[in-house]
Protein backbone atom coordinates (compact mmCIF):
# COMPACT_ATOMS: atom_id res chain seq x y z
CA UNK A 1 0.00 0.00 0.00
CA UNK A 2 1.06 3.59 -0.65
CA UNK A 3 1.87 5.21 2.71
CA UNK A 4 1.99 8.80 1.41
CA UNK A 5 -0.82 11.26 2.07
CA UNK A 6 -2.00 14.03 -0.24
CA UNK A 7 0.09 17.18 -0.59
CA UNK A 8 -2.74 19.70 -0.37
CA UNK A 9 -5.28 21.53 1.73
CA UNK A 10 -7.68 18.98 3.26
CA UNK A 11 -11.23 20.28 3.35
CA UNK A 12 -12.42 16.73 4.04
CA UNK A 13 -10.47 16.71 7.30
CA UNK A 14 -11.56 20.24 8.19
CA UNK A 15 -15.20 19.09 8.22
CA UNK A 16 -14.72 16.26 10.76
CA UNK A 17 -16.39 16.59 14.18
CA UNK A 18 -13.62 16.46 16.78
CA UNK A 19 -15.37 16.67 20.16
CA UNK A 20 -18.32 14.30 20.10
CA UNK A 21 -20.71 14.21 21.91
CA UNK A 22 -20.42 17.57 23.69
CA UNK A 23 -19.14 19.52 20.73
CA UNK A 24 -17.93 23.07 21.27
CA UNK A 25 -20.23 25.79 22.57
CA UNK A 26 -17.83 28.70 22.08
CA UNK A 27 -19.06 29.63 18.57
CA UNK A 28 -22.60 30.08 19.92
CA UNK A 29 -21.44 32.46 22.65
CA UNK A 30 -18.98 34.56 20.64
CA UNK A 31 -19.88 33.76 17.01
CA UNK A 32 -17.30 34.36 14.29
CA UNK A 33 -17.17 37.37 12.03
CA UNK A 34 -14.84 36.74 9.09
CA UNK A 35 -12.40 39.37 7.84
CA UNK A 36 -9.91 39.34 5.00
CA UNK A 37 -7.42 41.25 7.18
CA UNK A 38 -5.66 40.05 10.32
CA UNK A 39 -6.21 43.30 12.23
CA UNK A 40 -8.38 46.36 12.12
CA UNK A 41 -11.02 48.44 13.87
CA UNK A 42 -14.80 48.26 13.90
CA UNK A 43 -17.59 50.12 15.66
CA UNK A 44 -20.23 48.34 17.73
CA UNK A 45 -23.41 49.37 19.46
CA UNK A 46 -23.02 49.56 23.22
CA UNK A 47 -25.75 49.50 25.85
CA UNK A 48 -26.98 53.08 26.09
CA UNK A 49 -26.90 54.26 29.70
CA UNK A 50 -30.29 55.33 30.98
CA UNK A 51 -30.52 59.07 31.59
CA UNK A 52 -33.38 60.70 33.46
CA UNK A 53 -35.90 62.40 31.19
CA UNK A 54 -36.94 66.02 31.67
CA UNK A 55 -40.29 67.02 33.10
CA UNK A 56 -42.08 70.36 32.91
CA UNK A 57 -39.85 71.91 30.27
CA UNK A 58 -41.18 75.34 29.33
CA UNK A 59 -42.41 75.94 25.78
CA UNK A 60 -39.64 77.22 23.54
CA UNK A 61 -36.90 75.87 25.79
CA UNK A 62 -34.24 73.59 24.36
CA UNK A 63 -34.24 70.12 25.92
CA UNK A 64 -31.04 68.63 27.20
CA UNK A 65 -29.77 66.06 24.73
CA UNK A 66 -27.40 63.17 25.29
CA UNK A 67 -25.22 61.99 22.41
CA UNK A 68 -25.18 58.31 21.54
CA UNK A 69 -21.74 57.12 20.47
CA UNK A 70 -20.71 53.79 19.00
CA UNK A 71 -18.01 51.83 20.76
CA UNK A 72 -14.68 51.39 18.98
CA UNK A 73 -13.18 47.91 18.99
CA UNK A 74 -9.68 47.08 17.76
CA UNK A 75 -8.83 43.49 16.91
CA UNK A 76 -5.75 41.48 16.04
CA UNK A 77 -6.24 37.90 14.91
CA UNK A 78 -3.48 35.73 16.37
CA UNK A 79 -2.27 32.57 14.68
CA UNK A 80 -3.22 29.31 16.37
CA UNK A 81 -1.71 26.12 15.05
CA UNK A 82 -0.76 22.54 15.83
CA UNK A 83 0.74 19.74 13.77
CA UNK A 84 0.84 15.96 14.13
CA UNK A 85 2.72 13.31 12.22
CA UNK A 86 2.03 9.67 11.42
CA UNK A 87 5.03 7.47 10.64
CA UNK A 88 5.14 5.27 7.54
CA UNK A 89 5.03 2.14 9.67
CA UNK A 90 1.98 3.40 11.55
CA UNK A 91 0.11 4.03 8.31
CA UNK A 92 0.30 0.32 7.62
CA UNK A 93 -1.13 -0.36 11.08
CA UNK A 94 -4.14 1.81 10.19
CA UNK A 95 -4.65 -0.40 7.12
CA UNK A 96 -5.45 2.50 4.77
CA UNK A 97 -4.06 5.97 4.17
CA UNK A 98 -7.60 7.33 4.61
CA UNK A 99 -7.70 6.03 8.19
CA UNK A 100 -4.30 7.53 8.94
CA UNK A 101 -5.42 10.85 7.45
CA UNK A 102 -8.48 10.87 9.68
CA UNK A 103 -6.46 10.28 12.82
CA UNK A 104 -3.92 12.97 11.95
CA UNK A 105 -6.57 15.47 10.90
CA UNK A 106 -8.69 15.02 14.01
CA UNK A 107 -5.68 15.40 16.32
CA UNK A 108 -4.50 18.63 14.71
CA UNK A 109 -7.93 20.24 14.41
CA UNK A 110 -8.91 19.26 17.94
CA UNK A 111 -5.82 20.94 19.39
CA UNK A 112 -6.64 24.21 17.65
CA UNK A 113 -10.34 24.14 18.52
CA UNK A 114 -9.51 23.44 22.16
CA UNK A 115 -7.60 26.72 22.20
CA UNK A 116 -10.70 28.52 20.97
CA UNK A 117 -12.97 26.92 23.56
CA UNK A 118 -10.49 27.92 26.30
CA UNK A 119 -10.49 31.50 24.98
CA UNK A 120 -14.29 31.82 25.11
CA UNK A 121 -14.54 30.25 28.57
CA UNK A 122 -11.89 32.70 29.72
CA UNK A 123 -13.99 35.59 28.43
CA UNK A 124 -17.26 34.37 29.98
CA UNK A 125 -15.68 33.72 33.38
CA UNK A 126 -13.14 36.53 33.06
CA UNK A 127 -12.20 39.12 35.66
CA UNK A 128 -14.96 41.64 34.85
CA UNK A 129 -17.94 39.21 34.85
CA UNK A 130 -16.52 37.35 37.84
CA UNK A 131 -16.21 40.52 39.90
CA UNK A 132 -19.93 41.23 39.29
CA UNK A 133 -21.10 37.69 40.13
CA UNK A 134 -24.16 36.86 42.20
CA UNK A 135 -23.69 34.38 45.03
CA UNK A 136 -26.82 32.29 45.43
CA UNK A 137 -27.85 31.65 49.01
CA UNK A 138 -29.11 28.23 50.05
CA UNK A 139 -32.68 27.69 48.90
CA UNK A 140 -32.70 30.80 46.70
CA UNK A 141 -31.29 29.30 43.51
CA UNK A 142 -34.15 30.30 41.22
CA UNK A 143 -34.37 33.76 42.73
CA UNK A 144 -30.71 34.28 41.86
CA UNK A 145 -31.13 32.95 38.32
CA UNK A 146 -34.16 35.17 37.82
CA UNK A 147 -32.17 38.19 39.04
CA UNK A 148 -29.32 37.27 36.70
CA UNK A 149 -31.74 37.10 33.77
CA UNK A 150 -33.02 40.56 34.67
CA UNK A 151 -29.48 41.91 34.83
CA UNK A 152 -28.64 40.95 31.23
CA UNK A 153 -31.91 42.07 29.63
CA UNK A 154 -30.48 45.21 27.99
CA UNK A 155 -28.25 43.13 25.71
CA UNK A 156 -29.79 41.68 22.54
CA UNK A 157 -29.98 37.92 21.96
CA UNK A 158 -31.33 34.60 23.19
CA UNK A 159 -31.13 33.96 26.92
CA UNK A 160 -28.98 30.95 27.78
CA UNK A 161 -27.62 29.18 30.83
CA UNK A 162 -23.97 28.14 30.39
CA UNK A 163 -22.32 25.59 32.66
CA UNK A 164 -19.85 22.71 32.62
CA UNK A 165 -20.97 19.14 32.17
CA UNK A 166 -20.06 18.31 35.78
CA UNK A 167 -21.96 21.31 37.14
CA UNK A 168 -24.99 20.41 35.01
CA UNK A 169 -25.00 16.96 36.62
CA UNK A 170 -24.93 18.52 40.09
CA UNK A 171 -27.41 21.24 39.10
CA UNK A 172 -30.17 18.78 38.25
CA UNK A 173 -29.65 17.11 41.63
CA UNK A 174 -30.15 20.28 43.69
CA UNK A 175 -33.12 20.19 46.05
CA UNK A 176 -34.81 23.20 44.45
CA UNK A 177 -34.48 21.73 40.98
CA UNK A 178 -35.76 18.25 41.88
CA UNK A 179 -38.62 19.86 43.82
CA UNK A 180 -39.77 21.79 40.75
CA UNK A 181 -39.34 18.74 38.57
CA UNK A 182 -41.66 16.77 40.85
CA UNK A 183 -44.60 18.99 39.98
CA UNK A 184 -46.73 19.28 36.86
CA UNK A 185 -45.30 18.07 33.58
CA UNK A 186 -41.92 17.39 35.16
CA UNK A 187 -43.15 14.67 37.53
CA UNK A 188 -42.30 12.01 34.97
CA UNK A 189 -38.59 12.69 35.52
CA UNK A 190 -38.81 11.15 38.97
CA UNK A 191 -39.77 7.86 37.34
CA UNK A 192 -36.54 7.77 35.33
CA UNK A 193 -33.46 5.91 36.43
CA UNK A 194 -30.50 8.00 37.59
CA UNK A 195 -28.60 7.25 34.38
CA UNK A 196 -31.55 8.37 32.26
CA UNK A 197 -31.81 11.66 34.13
CA UNK A 198 -28.12 12.38 33.70
CA UNK A 199 -28.13 11.59 29.99
CA UNK A 200 -31.29 13.44 28.97
CA UNK A 201 -31.28 16.45 26.70
CA UNK A 202 -30.34 19.62 28.64
CA UNK A 203 -33.09 21.44 26.77
CA UNK A 204 -35.63 19.65 28.97
CA UNK A 205 -34.19 21.65 31.84
CA UNK A 206 -34.38 24.76 29.67
CA UNK A 207 -38.09 24.10 29.24
CA UNK A 208 -38.45 23.98 33.01
CA UNK A 209 -36.60 27.27 33.40
CA UNK A 210 -38.97 28.80 30.86
CA UNK A 211 -41.80 28.35 33.35
CA UNK A 212 -40.49 31.33 35.30
CA UNK A 213 -38.28 33.16 32.81
CA UNK A 214 -37.83 33.10 29.03
CA UNK A 215 -34.70 30.93 28.75
CA UNK A 216 -34.07 29.79 25.20
CA UNK A 217 -31.51 27.06 25.78
CA UNK A 218 -28.86 25.55 28.03
CA UNK A 219 -25.29 25.17 26.81
CA UNK A 220 -23.37 22.36 28.53
CA UNK A 221 -19.64 22.68 27.98
CA UNK A 222 -16.86 20.14 28.11
CA UNK A 223 -15.28 20.04 31.59
CA UNK A 224 -11.84 20.33 30.03
CA UNK A 225 -12.65 23.95 29.17
CA UNK A 226 -15.64 25.07 31.25
CA UNK A 227 -14.72 23.75 34.70
CA UNK A 228 -12.31 26.54 35.54
CA UNK A 229 -10.14 26.29 38.64
CA UNK A 230 -11.76 28.04 41.59
CA UNK A 231 -14.99 28.54 39.62
CA UNK A 232 -16.25 24.96 39.42
CA UNK A 233 -19.58 25.83 41.07
CA UNK A 234 -20.33 28.85 38.91
CA UNK A 235 -22.70 29.03 35.95
CA UNK A 236 -23.30 31.96 33.62
CA UNK A 237 -26.49 33.49 32.29
CA UNK A 238 -25.62 35.03 28.93
CA UNK A 239 -27.28 36.69 25.96
CA UNK A 240 -26.24 34.83 22.82
CA UNK A 241 -25.53 37.22 19.93
CA UNK A 242 -27.97 36.97 16.99
CA UNK A 243 -26.82 35.06 13.94
CA UNK A 244 -26.93 38.18 11.75
CA UNK A 245 -23.35 39.03 10.81
CA UNK A 246 -23.93 42.75 11.41
CA UNK A 247 -26.16 42.48 14.50
CA UNK A 248 -23.50 44.28 16.54
CA UNK A 249 -24.04 47.42 14.44
CA UNK A 250 -27.74 47.68 15.21
CA UNK A 251 -28.06 46.46 18.78
CA UNK A 252 -25.85 45.95 21.82
CA UNK A 253 -24.68 42.32 21.71
CA UNK A 254 -22.41 40.32 23.98
CA UNK A 255 -19.45 40.06 21.62
CA UNK A 256 -18.01 38.34 18.58
CA UNK A 257 -14.92 36.46 17.47
CA UNK A 258 -12.93 38.19 14.77
CA UNK A 259 -11.60 35.59 12.34
CA UNK A 260 -8.99 36.08 9.65
CA UNK A 261 -10.02 33.95 6.70
CA UNK A 262 -9.45 35.34 3.19
CA UNK A 263 -11.12 32.31 1.61
CA UNK A 264 -14.84 32.91 0.91
CA UNK A 265 -15.60 29.27 1.73
CA UNK A 266 -15.86 30.00 5.47
CA UNK A 267 -19.06 28.67 7.04
CA UNK A 268 -20.46 28.54 10.57
CA UNK A 269 -18.03 27.89 13.37
CA UNK A 270 -14.37 28.82 13.47
CA UNK A 271 -12.64 28.20 10.12
CA UNK A 272 -9.66 25.92 10.65
CA UNK A 273 -7.40 25.10 7.72
CA UNK A 274 -5.71 21.70 7.56
CA UNK A 275 -2.89 20.81 5.23
CA UNK A 276 -1.20 17.46 4.73
CA UNK A 277 1.97 16.31 3.03
CA UNK A 278 4.43 13.43 3.04
CA UNK A 279 7.91 14.09 4.41
CA UNK A 280 10.23 11.82 2.43
CA UNK A 281 13.23 12.54 4.67
CA UNK A 282 11.61 11.36 7.91
CA UNK A 283 9.14 8.96 6.28
CA UNK A 284 6.22 10.60 8.02
CA UNK A 285 2.93 12.15 6.96
CA UNK A 286 2.39 15.64 8.36
CA UNK A 287 -0.98 17.14 9.30
CA UNK A 288 -1.01 20.83 10.20
CA UNK A 289 -4.06 22.78 11.44
CA UNK A 290 -4.11 26.57 11.53
CA UNK A 291 -6.57 29.33 12.38
CA UNK A 292 -6.49 33.04 13.23
CA UNK A 293 -8.89 34.72 15.65
CA UNK A 294 -9.42 37.29 18.39
CA UNK A 295 -12.29 36.86 20.89
CA UNK A 296 -13.82 40.18 21.90
CA UNK A 297 -16.37 41.14 24.56
CA UNK A 298 -18.44 44.19 23.50
CA UNK A 299 -20.95 44.46 26.36
CA UNK A 300 -19.97 42.76 29.60
CA UNK A 301 -23.48 43.39 30.94
CA UNK A 302 -24.61 40.53 28.68
CA UNK A 303 -23.03 38.08 31.16
CA UNK A 304 -24.14 37.45 34.74
CA UNK A 305 -22.33 34.77 36.67
CA UNK A 306 -24.15 32.94 39.47
CA UNK A 307 -22.05 31.15 42.09
CA UNK A 308 -23.90 28.04 43.29
CA UNK A 309 -21.35 27.06 45.94
CA UNK A 310 -23.78 27.23 48.86
CA UNK A 311 -26.42 25.03 47.24
CA UNK A 312 -23.81 22.59 45.91
CA UNK A 313 -22.24 22.26 49.37
CA UNK A 314 -25.65 21.63 50.97
CA UNK A 315 -26.49 18.91 48.45
CA UNK A 316 -23.08 17.29 48.89
CA UNK A 317 -23.32 17.12 52.69
CA UNK A 318 -26.91 15.87 52.96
Amino acid sequence: MDWKTQNSRREDLEAIEVNFPEGYIGPKILPPVVFAEKSGDITVQEVVTDVAGQSGLADGSTPTRTAIAMGAIAFTCVRKNKGFTVAKGEVKQYRTIENADRVGGIASKRSVMRLFEDDVAGVVFGATPWAARITATTGKLFDSINQAAQNVKRVKGDLALVLSNSLFTRFISLAEVTSRMSTGSFAQLLQMSASSQLSRDPQFLAAMLQTFYSFNLILVGDDDHWQLAGKESACAIVKLPPADEFAHKMDPVLGKTFVYWPDESANSGIPCEIESWADDDTKRNVYDAEAYWDTSLFNASGIQIVDLSADIATTTTT
